[in-house]
């Protein structure tokens, strides 16, 4: 299920982007009120949660007509605001949006009040599938082999917020069981976890986080939208 989020506050933005990715959506965040429209428009989308700021009379009508213009009917609208007046509910409800999310943003709810409203509409997705990329530069995943007391080193060839697939670069290595202490660099970026080792086809393996921290996890998700924004 593919979800657009347009938030005008970065740090909710991603937040609510990491969450949804995490939960196995498919996301795609944005902060410009002027590419909602237009992101819409080059592929499917299930929903789109708008941040709507009720004296806003061009991010209103951009909401409206994801709402009722033909073109937009596969989206289902959710409108991320302040207590809202009367007036906007009842615009927002009579245009077609399906609920609201209520500010100030809680993190902590935040998934339980958007499934709420996806169960209420009867939209909930049967399966979920994460959000993966296979565009890798300057990467590098690093390990320790304690069978043979050495470190070494792979290319990665896909990442999620669950999951990894790798090639070692060694290639008579055997992999099995849990990989500790593993370290993923992408960029400037170093990230620290441990792999379940799950499964290999011909010389390439697929690993499940067995531990990554919540940091580090909420990085993983904004590298892999980065990157699938980078397509649209």
């Amino acid at each position: 299920m593919r979800v657009l989020v347009y938030e005008s506050n970065s740090k909710i933005k991603d937040s609510m982007m990491s969450i949804l990715i995490m939960a196995g959506f498919d996301v795609v965040a944005l902060k410009d009120k002027n590419k909602i429209l237009n992101t819409l428009g080059k592929r499917p989308f299930n929903i789109a949660i708008i941040d709507v700021v009720e004296d806003d009379e061009e991010l209103v009508n951009i909401t409206k007509s994801i709402c009722s213009d033909d073109r937009y009917n596969t989206v289902h609208t959710i409108v991320h605001t302040e207590e809202a007046s009367r007036e906007l509910i009842t615009n927002m409800l009579e245009a077609g949006a399906i609920g609201f999310l209520i500010k100030p943003f809680n993190e902590k709810d935040f998934l339980a009040r958007f499934n709420k409203i996806l169960e209420k509409a009867k939209l909930t997705p049967k399966k979920l599938k994460y959000m993966t990329t296979d565009n890798f530069e300057n990467s590098d995943l690093v390990f320790r082999d304690d069978k043979n007391n050495r470190i070494l080193h792979a290319t990665m060839t896909e990442l999620s917020a669950v999951s990894l697939k790798f090639i070692p670069n060694d290639s008579d290595i055997d992999l099995n069981g849990v990989i500790d202490n593993a370290s993923i660099y992408i960029g400037p970026y170093t990230l620290n976890l441990s792999i379940n080792i799950a499964g290999k086809n011909e010389k390439e393996y697929t690993g499940n986080f067995k531990y990554v921290s919540l940091f580090d996890l909420k990085l993983i998700c904004k590298l892999v939208h980065d990157k699938n924004l980078e397509k649209l």
